[in-house]
């Protein structure tokens, strides 16, 4: 009984217990406000109509790309070697070969197919790097496995709608 009035008493407890009733009420509306704003947000008009207050990202309207986009690709052999076995081609067509240096560069248009034909007798890794902002696809760093006397493709060349 002592101990219950002495604990009624102190001016540190209750202190305390004010400080608690306050501030999980505040949390609480803080967690739930936070909640709102992100499904709100999910929302594309309201997400679209932010951006252009803000003056940040909008997303750019789905169009035709124009076919006079072209960017260079340059790919990488790994192991780093000279071949003439591992061929590089774009929409089935010859456009170069590894036989003098382990790298080689190419253009690109829109859909073309990038094919890496490997007739050596080990396994190739070929490595994209490109720092076009428009192309999209292939990306930088992007890798296909050449197993022996196969060949593999990268994804068809997609470019970013340039804004009008």
């Amino acid at each position: 009984m002592h101990r219950e009035r002495a604990a009624a008493d102190d001016p540190y407890r209750s202190f305390a217990e004010r400080i608690d009733s306050l501030t999980v009420p505040i949390a609480l509306g803080f967690v739930t406000m936070l909640i709102v704003v992100q499904a709100v947000m999910q929302v594309p008009s309201v997400h679209q109509t932010l951006d252009k207050w803000r003056s940040g990202f909008a997303a750019v309207p789905t169009g035709q790309v124009t076919s006079h986009q072209q960017a260079s690709v340059e790919l990488y052999l790994s192991p780093s070697q000279t071949s003439s076995n591992i061929v590089v081609l774009v929409n089935g067509k010859q456009v170069a070969d590894f036989s003098h240096q382990p790298f080689v560069n190419i253009s690109v248009q829109p859909s073309d197919v990038i094919t890496v034909v490997n007739d050596s007798g080990h396994v190739v890794y070929a490595t994209v790097n490109q720092n076009d902002p428009s192309l999209v696809v292939p990306a930088p760093g992007q890798r296909v496995v050449v197993e022996p006397n196969t060949q593999a493709d990268f994804p068809s060349a997609r470019f970013q709608i340039p804004a009008s």
